[in-house]
């Protein structure tokens, strides 16, 4: 007999807000007035902030889970939910603005950022690699069209969309084999079945091993873990600075959330196998990332380095399997979010859309020429270099002490020297602005409009989550990591 699924309302709520404002947007960007396409980044932002409203409404749920446990809305999912709303609602907020410097208006962006969200947002609640597959790629392909926006006045934009394609192609084909043989080792593609069957010692353990393997080659290309990065500079330096802010801040993280449901929600008991490799993997990301940033002179690429080496650290947080490692992941996911965007937004502000100008000497005197932004560069920098009391100190903190506790000392002694060579770097962006005069023929910057609220709303994120008022999220993220 047929039997009805359990589809819980509050649970799903959020998810239909995101796709409705979704549908909205993309039906006005090809046949609404021109004054209901000016309209649009607010109909996005109304959207997101209903499926954010609907978010704390599904957190006092009486069950976190529906259509049969394919979604579970735990607080993990919460947390995760609550950073993608944020990151695409910044993202909207700098393509209203700066996405005309390409020469066209790309309506359509909004729709995309929209459908992408809706894409991490499954990633993160799945309780079904089925559910997660469908997220990937809804997130995926909103990603390689959005990378192609640069259009004929950026040719490289087209080029970064067509590597991004083929190896996103490549990746998710060993996703699907991975997700294939973990159907083959324990019989069923729910979460909770499978780490039940792996508990109980019926899985097959070599369809299971190679399964995982292949598992976390397709996850670690969507977070760009070495050595699965290849595409991350290319990529960053070739798309839309708007679209490359979004794609290093939200995909990475609902990467790492699908990669935490894989293998601590369902692989757990087999940590032994999976562990040691994933700590290989991070220590790699880690020592990579840091060094090849040392040496770039092009603003995005060396943001595009720093994004793999915070790939490693939140690995760490991955590797270690408990909770104060989940903690680590969610503190430094809300951290990580902030002070991307924030360089990125700053980016925007000094160079434009089009990378046309993107050597670091660009940003020479920008104290003088922007002192809002210069400041907010100035914070996030310190803050990803891990210095105290900045969020990102806390951040690395938990996820060190996480692999402490799971007994890689050694890992993270690594972690902790890796963030001292990017202190480096990361200096000599707060060296340029200040300390060295414009370049000649620079021009005062006046920021206004949407670009103005975005820095701002990075800024008092950053201040928000640094010590000591960031301690009692901490301790949220604490709780939803139970």
């Amino acid at each position: 007999m047929y039997q009805v699924p359990d589809v819980h309302l509050l649970t799903f709520l959020p998810f239909v807000a995101v796709v409705l404002t979704g549908l909205v947007t993309m039906v006005l960007s090809a046949f609404g007035t021109e004054e209901q396409q000016a309209r649009l980044p607010r109909i996005g932002l109304l959207g997101l902030a209903v499926s954010g409203i609907a978010l704390l409404l599904a957190g006092t749920a009486r069950t976190n889970s529906s259509f049969g446990g394919m979604l579970n809305m735990d607080g993990t999912a919460v947390w995760f939910h609550i950073v993608f709303l944020i990151t695409t609602a910044l993202t909207v907020a700098l393509a209203a603005d700066h996405f005309k410097d390409l020469g066209a208006e790309h309506r359509e962006i909004y729709a995309l950022l929209l459908f992408a969200c809706m894409g991490m947002m499954l990633m993160a609640a799945a309780g079904n690699l089925v559910v997660l597959f469908i997220g990937l790629e809804t997130m995926s392909v909103a990603l390689y069209i959005m990378a192609a926006m640069g259009g004929r006045r950026q040719e490289s934009s087209n080029e970064a969309a067509l590597k991004y394609l083929l190896l996103g192609a490549f990746a998710t084909g060993f996703l699907v084999y991975g997700m294939a043989l973990l159907y083959g080792a324990t019989g069923s593609l729910a979460v909770a079945t499978i780490s039940d069957t792996v508990a109980a010692g019926s899985a097959h353990v070599g369809y299971l091993a190679i399964g995982l393997a292949l598992l976390t080659i397709g996850l670690g290309f969507k977070v760009a873990l070495v050595p699965f990065h290849m595409w991350a500079p290319d990529v960053y330096e070739g798309s839309p600075t708007v679209v490359t802010a979004f794609m290093a801040v939200g995909p990475k993280l609902a990467g790492f959330a699908a990669m935490w449901r894989i293998l601590h929600d369902a692989a757990l008991p087999a940590q032994q196998q999976w562990m040691p490799v994933l700590a290989v993997l991070a220590v790699v990301t880690m020592l990579v990332g840091n060094l090849a940033a040392l040496t770039q002179t092009n603003i995005k690429r060396l943001l595009a380095y720093s994004s793999i080496a915070h790939a490693g650290y939140i690995a760490l947080g991955v590797m270690a399997g408990n909770q104060t490692g989940l903690q680590g992941v969610l503190y430094y996911a809300a951290t990580y979010a902030f002070l991307s965007l924030a360089a990125f937004t700053v980016v925007l502000i000094a160079n434009g859309d089009t990378n046309e100008q993107l050597h670091i000497d660009e940003l020479r005197g920008l104290g003088k020429r922007a002192p809002l932004a210069a400041a907010s560069l100035t914070v996030a920098l310190v803050g990803m270099a891990g210095i105290p009391p900045l969020s990102g100190f806390l951040g690395k903190y938990l996820l060190f002490s996480a692999a402490v506790q799971s007994g890689h000392v050694a890992v993270a002694a690594i972690g902790v020297l890796c963030s001292v060579i990017s202190v480096y770097y990361y200096f000599r962006l707060i060296v340029l602005m200040y300390m060295q005069p414009p370049v000649e023929g620079a021009q005062q910057i006046e920021i206004t409009g949407y670009t103005k609220c975005a820095l701002v709303a990075t800024l008092v994120g950053t201040i928000i989550l640094s010590l000591p008022i960031g301690w009692p999220i901490v301790l949220m993220a604490g709780w939803c990591a139970v």
